[in-house]
C-alpha cells in the first residue's frame, strides 16, 4: 500500500479527530515531508482535510469519497476493484473486462457516473455524478444456469438488508428487483449472465446496481418516480462493501433466502397489472416461489411470472 493510501486509511479510521503529522510519519516510517505531500494529494482528490498548527490533520466526518483502499480493506483481498470517474455503464465495462472468459476472482467495477446507465427492458438508468452509487460485481457462480437466475432476487435482498444495517432505513422490493422507499424507486438492479457457448453453462454473472443517495436535478419524466436515501453520514464505501460481501454468499444461501425476499416484498397481497405474451392482465400477487417467480391469481387461473414487469394499481 502507498503512503497516500496508508494515510487515507488512518484518517478514515479517525474521522473528526486530529492526527499529528509526527504521529503519521513515525507510524508509517516516512518523513514529515512525505506526509505533507500525501495530505495535499488527498486534498486535491477532494478529501475534506483541515490542517491546524500543533494539532495536525483532520478528515471531515461529512467527507464521502469513493476509496479503493477502503473498499479493499472492507471487502477483503479476494476481490479485484476498479474505480472510474465516468463510464458508459458499469455492466458494459464489466463485459469488456471479462471478454476473455471466466474471472479468477470476483471483480468490482465502480463509477462516479454513468453516461449510458442501463436498466431492465432497455431503459436508461439516470446516473449523474455525486448523487448515487453505481457499480457492477462479476462473479463466477458454482451453480448451474437454472439456479443462477435466482441471484437477481438475492441481490435485491442484499441491498435491502445492507441499507437497513447501515442506516436503519426500511425499504421494500418491487418484484422482481427494484428497491422502493416511500413509494419511489431508490435502486435498480440489472443482472446479466455471460454464457460459455461450448459448455452451455454460465461463465460469469454480472450484477449491476444503482442506488440514489442524494437529491439530484431530475428530468421531468422522473420527478415523481425516483427517490433518494438522503442519509447524512458518509456511507458510500461501507454500503458498497457490505452489499458485495453479502452477494458473495449467494452459493451458500441460494436455497434459503426466499423467505427474506417475501418479507421485504412490496407486492404480495396487492392487486397488480402485468404483461404476458404482449397482453395486459390484472390479478393479485399471491406468493413467490423458490426460484423467485411471482405467483399471480387472475380470475379463476393462477400463473407464475418468471420475468417481465408489473405495476401496482388501486
Amino acid at each position: 500500500m502507498s503512503v497516500k493510501n496508508d494515510i487515507r486509511s488512518e484518517l478514515e479510521a479517525h474521522r473528526g479527530e486530529d492526527i499529528s503529522g509526527q504521529y503519521l510519519a513515525e507510524k508509517l516510517g516516512v518523513s514529515r515531508n512525505a506526509v505533507w505531500k500525501a495530505i495535499n494529494s488527498l486534498k486535491n482528490d477532494g478529501y475534506k482535510i483541515t490542517s491546524s498548527t500543533n494539532k495536525g490533520y483532520c478528515l471531515s466526518e461529512s467527507c464521502d469519497i469513493l476509496s479503493q483502499s477502503t473498499i479493499e480493506r472492507l471487502c477483503g483481498e479476494n476481490t479485484d476493484i476498479k474505480i472510474f470517474e465516468s463510464l458508459d455503464s458499469t455492466n458494459n465495462e464489466a463485459k469488456r473486462e471479462t471478454a476473455n472468459g471466466k474471472t479468477d476472482k470476483p471483480l468490482l467495477i465502480i463509477s462516479e457516473e454513468q453516461t449510458l446507465g442501463r436498466g431492465r427492458n432497455g431503459r436508461n438508468f439516470y446516473s449523474p455524478k455525486g448523487t448515487g452509487l453505481y457499480f457492477s460485481l462479476v462473479t463466477s457462480p458454482k451453480s448451474d444456469l437454472t439456479s443462477a437466475v435466482g441471484i437477481t432476487s438475492y441481490a435485491a435482498v442484499c441491498v435491502v438488508e445492507a441499507i437497513k444495517e447501515l442506516t436503519g432505513t426500511d425499504t421494500k422490493i418491487k418484484w422482481v428487483n427494484d428497491i422502493y422507499l416511500d413509494g419511489k424507486k431508490l435502486c435498480g438492479i440489472l443482472t446479466e449472465a455471460v454464457s460459455d457457448f461450448e459448455t452451455g453453462t454460465v461463465s460469469n454473472i454480472i450484477i449491476g446496481i444503482g442506488i440514489n443517495l442524494k437529491t439530484a436535478t431530475l428530468p421531468d419524466t422522473l420527478k415523481d418516480k425516483v427517490g433518494f436515501l438522503e442519509y447524512d453520514l458518509p456511507i458510500k464505501n461501507e454500503l458498497i462493501s457490505l452489499i458485495v460481501k453479502k452477494l458473495l454468499k449467494y452459493d451458500e444461501e441460494r436455497n434459503s433466502f426466499i423467505g427474506r425476499y417475501k418479507k421485504y416484498s412490496l407486492v404480495l397481497g396487492k392487486d397488480i397489472k402485468y404483461t404476458k405474451n404482449n397482453t395486459e392482465f390484472y390479478g393479485t400477487a399471491l406468493d413467490i416461489d423458490k426460484d423467485g417467480g411471482l405467483i399471480v391469481k387472475s380470475g379463476n387461473s393462477t400463473t407464475v411470472l418468471k420475468s417481465g414487469e408489473i405495476s401496482l394499481y388501486l
